[in-house]
């Protein structure tokens, strides 16, 4: 993994956690445009997709 997706992703999880859904939806859509090429972006997919979908409003 790519050590600015790490750092983003952990970036995310931390807003997630604090309950800044938000700053959490800013903070992925920017790494997600900042990405070099498409195999980061599926990269950053495949570890925010599925905290995107994780809320009890998904239900």
């Amino acid at each position: 993994m790519q050590r600015a997706n790490q750092v983003a992703i952990r970036k995310v999880q931390r807003a997630i956690d604090a309950g800044d859904f938000a700053t959490a939806l800013s903070l992925a859509r920017a790494a997600y445009r900042a990405a070099p090429d498409d195999a980061a972006r599926a990269e950053l997919l495949l570890f925010l997709g599925p905290r995107a979908a994780s809320t009890p409003d998904d239900q």
